[in-house]
């Protein structure tokens, strides 16, 4: 299989051939992992066709289960309540043990970037708020963090690159802090086993987290599906050409990729590493040339191999013995490559890998995306391995001597579903948290269908039933400009909450900066979330969950009667007379308005507005308003009205 990345980001993940194979299980199963407790346990994986595969678990359960004859095989365990630490043993020719696994509560974390922003340093982002001593304190074994690599692929995969940590100040910096912080309150308040798996994805709209049936029951985009097939084609075939032409056009000829090829001549590296800690090739931009030789054992002949060089910034073709393995185009992204049978022999053999610089640091990177720890470059025939250690490389061609790279204009979707969501299904779960939709702030209408679409993909995928969906509504951002964009859009993300069993978190008092549309205060966001889990999944008594939600409304003369739920302790308005109120005549003016709370009410008038019909709060892009309610959750920004545009007055 020799796949081209699609779009910003991506990885090629393949799986070894199964014809007399060991028998595997992908990453998301690992020593640490948390299963989710009184539940039915899916496991899954690969094994010789027609082979016996049993799964055993030392608090008790056992399956088995018989591979098809693609190699495919799934057996399903009981789980008890949480506890362990426990082993799971899954036989066949061969024995996989998974040591240290607990049972408890499993999440899925996913979203964008304020999803993906973690508890430690972030270039380029403020830190958050009092970070040094939230880890220093995040000493959690029985909380447990898997991070999915951020890749996007045109196809469905099958695995991920990754393991399951136990938290910790060591390992909590690169995890999400949202994520964690969300999970540490559900350990101490269930005193339960909680798993995490973080996939998320900065710069992200919703489209690309479902999957393609999922999208296909949306009208709005069957046209778009079709175009992508052909979008797609044309650009994996003009990528492929641009990277032969280069490959062709490069100093050392058209042959360095060749078994054959003299590169005594080339400088050496060892180990593998970034440009920045090669001293010919620190400030270098462009493609560089790498090679490697191995000797391969006789058992090896004939026989399908993996690949594994760990991350590579940032574009990649790879040859092993001038036979083209694989590529991608990405920005540390793990690679893992499938070698065909047949191309490798006994003896000497050479990998060969087209690289490519255009900005920043580049190179070999084998911490990039590497959980627990680096990736060990090798090539390998199931157990076996052969290290990577020493390469020959020769600089290449200038950045300014490249032709330009081809345009990927395919339409986006769907593929961070293929990449990070559809390697880690069945893996039984609790629920899911989310945090997006800045990247679809100008498509609120659309939003509306799409977000809920999501959810029920999701569902549909997992077969869990419609399992807890708890959400962010997007924070306060002045950057999104005056129109009414990003306030249609939480107006989209709070119309949500009419699918089941979903919840949502108010953010428009956590802001901090308002330039900054990464808000450093992930700690009430955790906390938000976990409340809809603990009393709507949980079954905690005596918790409010939610802030005010605009109910209904009501006209009373020359004023408004605005009516919420979630008003437990009152309405309260925080620092004085409530604030960020409009009201509109039929004329569709808005003007600032008077609020005053009457109970469970509030009452809303202007002097402007004698026939009031529609009332509107905190509808801009970076509303700061001060309605909450007793138990010091903020309101959800509303309106009561269903109009495009409309217009606001000052005075």
């Amino acid at each position: 299989m020799n796949l081209t990345k699609l779009g910003v980001a991506g990885a090629f993940l393949s799986f070894l051939s199964v014809a007399n194979a060991d028998v595997k299980l992908p990453h998301i199963f690992s020593d640490h992992m948390v299963l989710q407790q009184n539940a039915s346990v899916p496991f899954w994986g690969w094994a010789t066709p027609g082979e016996m595969v049993k799964v055993t678990a030392s608090w008790g359960s056992s399956a088995t289960a018989f591979a098809s004859p693609s190699g495919v095989w799934h057996a399903t365990l009981t789980s008890t309540k949480a506890g362990g630490p426990f082993t799971v043993t899954v036989e066949a020719s061969n024995k996989v043990v998974f040591d240290d696994v607990l049972l408890g509560e499993v999440w899925v974390c996913s979203g964008q970037s304020n999803m993906e922003k973690v508890l430690g340093v972030q270039q380029g982002q403020r830190p958050i708020d009092n970070s040094a001593a939230e880890i220093a304190a995040a000493n959690y074994p029985s909380i447990r963090l898997f991070t999915v690599p951020r890749i996007m692929m045109p196809t469905p995969q099958d695995d991920v690159v990754g393991a399951w940590q136990t938290c910790s100040p060591e390992t909590v910096p690169n995890f999400s802090a949202a994520a964690y912080f969300f999970g540490r309150e559900l350990h101490k308040k269930l005193g339960v086993p909680i798993g995490l798996i973080n996939t998320s994805y900065g710069g992200t709209e919703v489209e690309l987290w479902t999957s393609d049936e999922g999208l296909k029951k949306i009208p709005d985009f069957w046209e778009r599906i079709a175009r992508s097939e052909e979008f797609e084609r044309a650009y994996i075939a003009n990528l492929a050409k641009w990277w032969d032409d280069l490959a062709a056009l490069e100093p050392a000829g058209p042959t360095w990729m060749k078994e054959s090829f003299d590169d005594s001549a080339w400088s050496t590296m060892t180990p593998p590493k970034p440009w920045t800690k090669e001293p010919q090739l620190a400030t270098f931009l462009g493609s560089a040339l790498f090679r490697a030789t191995f000797e391969a054992p006789a058992s090896w002949e004939g026989k399908a191999l993996t690949l594994n060089l760990g991350a590579i910034d940032d574009e990649d073709v790879t040859y092993v013995n001038g036979t083209k393995v694989g590529s991608l185009h990405a920005w540390n992204a793990p690679r893992t490559y499938e070698v065909p049978a047949g191309v490798v022999h006994a003896g000497k053999n050479v990998i060969a890998i087209h690289m490519l610089n255009p900005y920043g640091e580049g190179g070999f990177n084998p911490e990039a995306g590497a959980i627990p720890k680096p990736v060990d470059i090798n090539i390998a025939n199931g157990d076996e391995k052969v290290g990577l250690g020493t390469w020959r490389f020769k600089i290449g061609l200038k950045q300014d001597q490249l032709k330009p790279m081809p345009t990927n204009t395919t339409p986006r979707h769907a593929q961070l579903y293929n990449a990070m969501i559809h390697p880690i299904l069945p893996y039984a779960i609790q629920g899911a948290i989310w945090y997006q939709g800045e990247a679809n702030v100008g498509r609120a209408h659309q939003y509306e269908t799409l977000f809920p679409a999501l959810i029920q993909d999701w569902r549909e995928l997992w077969g869990q039933g419609a399992f807890p969906f708890y959400f962010v509504q997007i924070a306060p951002y002045s950057g999104y400009g005056p129109g009414p964009e990003s306030a249609e859009l939480r107006e989209a993300q709070r119309l949500t909450l009419q699918t089941p069993n979903t919840g949502m978190a108010v953010t428009t008092d956590i802001t901090g900066v308002l330039d900054d549309i990464h808000p450093t205060n992930k700690q009430d966001v955790g906390h938000r979330l976990a409340l809809w889990a603990l009393a709507k999944t949980y079954g905690q008594s005596g918790l409010e969950f939610s802030g005010p939600l605009y109910k209904s409304c009501s006209t009373d003369g020359s004023k408004m009667r605005v009516h919420f739920a979630n008003t437990t302790g009152g309405l309260v308005a925080k620092g004085g007379a409530l604030k960020k109120f409009t009201i509109a005549g039929k004329d569709h003016k808005f003007y600032p308005a008077s609020a005053e709370i009457r109970g469970d009410e509030i009452i809303v008038h202007s002097p402007n507005v004698s026939d009031p019909v529609a009332v509107r709060f905190g509808w801009s892009s970076a509303p700061v308003p001060n309605l909450f309610n007793g138990a010091g959750l903020p309101a959800s920004p509303f309106r009561t009205d269903d109009w495009t545009g409309g217009t606001f007055n000052s005075k």
